[in-house]
């Protein structure tokens, strides 16, 4: 076996909107000393062939608040079920933020594949 680095694994994906992307799972990580307390939201794609993670700060957090608000119309009620809610069809956009000196990827613009989540009986 030939011993080979491939560069397109570790390119920058683009700042652009990428479509037939994977919403892979999502996780919720809470304060220790109050389990009422949301820290962060990870959630989890696959981006033109890519595993990425985006953390959506608790509070208000205004991509944490587009992000639920992007998922909301598909929910009973409000309550998702991360149970379900997994290796969802969608599309995102990809942004770039630094802080503190680090460059870290964000997704924007969520679209879900309402079609997918009817018939696999994902919401309502």
């Amino acid at each position: 076996m030939k011993n080979i680095f491939d560069l397109n694994k570790v390119m920058a994906l683009e700042e652009k909107n990428y479509s037939n992307c994977v919403l892979n799972k999502i996780t919720l990580k809470y304060d220790e000393n109050d389990i009422d307390q949301l820290k962060y939201v990870d959630a989890e794609f696959t981006v033109a062939g890519r595993q990425v993670r985006d953390r959506f700060f608790s509070g208000s957090d205004q991509r944490l608040q587009a992000f639920v608000g992007s998922m909301y119309p598909y929910t009973d009620k409000g309550q998702l079920s991360l149970d379900e809610w997994h290796n969802i069809p969608c599309s995102v956009g990809i942004q770039y933020h630094s802080y503190r000196g680090y460059e870290n990827i964000q997704t924007r613009d969520w679209q879900w594949d309402g079609e997918y989540i009817d018939k696999q009986h994902v919401a309502h």
